[in-house]
């Protein structure tokens, strides 16, 4: 199901004033059609105006780029562990390197695949955790990666907040302009699907299949059909 909570606002406004021309070159002698691409068209440039002529895109995707960052070297802790655990070039350390990797990664990795919230949460958990066994991880070797971690989770945060700061100019104008959204894109839909898969309808939606999900893990992102 599509759902708009599941893209950024200021994007999908955009995608959806490239589907209303779409939809009255293609449906120009269905009235019906036609009254909801104005309606979609209003609603779209309601969003644009509420943020303002702020582009978030390449905000987004410098989040994106830090939490990968920020990714790989959890993952680059996780493998020098597993050297350590596994080598006979480091028998001496593999009990204790062991011992911390159950601590850090005894539930898997999956938490990398979360939403931002909570995969920051376990990150800072796990910078806590490497600070308390400071001795151990200078025994290891690992002190440079745990600063690396530290670093990228730093960086990550900064992003973050500086996309924030952007979507957060005029917060009340969007909250307000979401819903009408919402409405209309739903609507939508809902019309378009009464009428099939026809090759008109598949080229009318195809801007909405450009869009990127928000990151939030792996999830794919889904197929345009009727909002819920």
């Amino acid at each position: 199901m599509f759902s708009i909570s599941h893209y950024h606002l200021h994007e999908l406004a955009s995608a959806l004033l490239t589907m209303v021309p779409r939809l009255r070159e293609r449906f120009a002698d269905r009235p019906v059609i036609l009254e909801r691409a104005d309606t979609l068209f209003s609603a779209a440039n309601a969003v644009h105006a509420a943020y303002g002529g702020v582009d978030t895109r390449a905000a987004t995707a410098a989040v994106a780029f830090r939490d990968q960052r920020r990714d790989d070297e959890v993952r680059a802790l996780d493998r020098l562990l597993s050297a350590h655990m596994l080598s006979s070039v480091f028998a001496g350390t593999a009990g204790a390197a062991g011992r911390l990797h159950r601590e850090m990664f005894g539930d898997g990795l999956d938490f990398l695949k979360s939403n931002y919230h909570v995969e920051s949460v376990r990150v800072r958990e796990l910078i806590a955790l490497l600070e308390r066994e400071a001795d151990l991880v200078a025994r290891l070797g690992l002190t440079p990666h745990v600063g690396a971690l530290r670093e990228a989770q730093a960086a990550f945060e900064a992003e973050l907040d500086a996309r924030g700061e952007l979507r957060a100019a005029r917060p009340d104008l969007v909250a307000d302009a979401r819903r009408p959204l919402h409405r209309a894109l739903r609507a939508t839909l809902l019309l378009l699907e009464e009428l099939g898969q026809t090759p008109d309808v598949a080229y009318v939606l195809e801007p909405l299949k450009t869009l990127t999900r928000r990151p939030a893990g792996d999830a794919p992102t889904p197929a345009p059909t009727p909002a819920n």
